[in-house]
């Protein structure tokens, strides 16, 4: 069993620590912990995972029959929702997978999408709006040592690692995908921290020179009423409600 603390940080000058610090047992296995909204957090382990209130400590509800490593939840800010990343299989399972939305206070499924290529890596939305923004990443795995990367300084000739993300509309209600788009061109991704250090199996991926990429090093798009900005390469504004591209610089 092991512990998780957490609690408001005293102001300078106070006496004592805040009131409300609390600690939660947790089974031994929890592997990490993904906050969702200011006042939910997710720890998942092998057998499961738990949404806990961060004001209190007290699991709001749990599912033991999942098994998720770090890139499988997307947290959707202001929605109320967990996105749960149900791929196809394999060692990275990102060449294509589904998206089942969980409602944040019951645990309840509200819906499952389609099958989209790729991992969602990137999610957001517009209270104002009905929109989900998924983004997805197709097969974002693989060696970015370029060529004689082994035998040259640095990367090697055409070092580093590019793939062209794909942006998925859909209604936050319904899960139904309005519309899904590449990008226009490939951009460069960064190896993933947290895919690296949930998977178990890194070691032989070390030797092989396999490894995780995301889109860590970017900002996620913004949805601004009828607009969506993107920010992977420059700056792009998509139309909310086709996907067509309005401009890019």
């Amino acid at each position: 069993v092991v512990a998780l603390f957490v609690g408001a940080i005293p102001s300078i000058g106070s006496p004592t620590p805040a009131d409300n610090t609390w600690s939660a047992e947790l089974p031994s296995d929890v592997r990490f912990s993904l906050l969702l909204d200011g006042d939910t957090i997710a720890v998942a382990g092998v057998k499961g995972v738990r949404v806990l209130d961060t004001a209190s400590g007290r699991t709001i509800w749990r599912e033991d029959g999942w098994t998720v490593h770090s890139d499988d939840l997307l947290a959707v800010p202001g929605a109320g929702l967990l996105l749960v990343n149900r791929d196809g299989g394999g060692d990275f399972g990102d060449k294509e997978s589904r998206v089942v939305a969980i409602d944040l206070r019951s645990g309840a499924k509200r819906w499952e999408s389609k099958t989209l290529k790729g991992k969602g890596m990137h999610a957001v939305t517009d209270p104002s709006s009905s929109l989900l923004l998924l983004v997805t990443v197709p097969k974002a795995h693989g060696d970015d040592q370029g060529f004689l990367g082994g035998v040259l300084p640095g990367k090697g000739i055409g070092g580093g690692f590019k793939r062209k993300p794909k942006l998925n509309a859909i209604d936050i209600a319904s899960g139904r995908v309005a519309w899904s788009r590449d990008f226009d061109s490939d951009v460069l991704l960064s190896p993933s921290l947290e895919q690296t250090i949930s998977r178990e199996d890194e070691k032989a991926k070390e030797e092989d020179g396999d490894q995780a990429f995301d889109l860590g090093r970017y900002r996620p798009p913004t949805i601004d009423g009828p607009d969506v900005f993107v920010t992977y390469k420059g700056l792009s504004c998509y139309d909310a409600l086709t996907g067509e591209r309005r401009w890019r610089p």
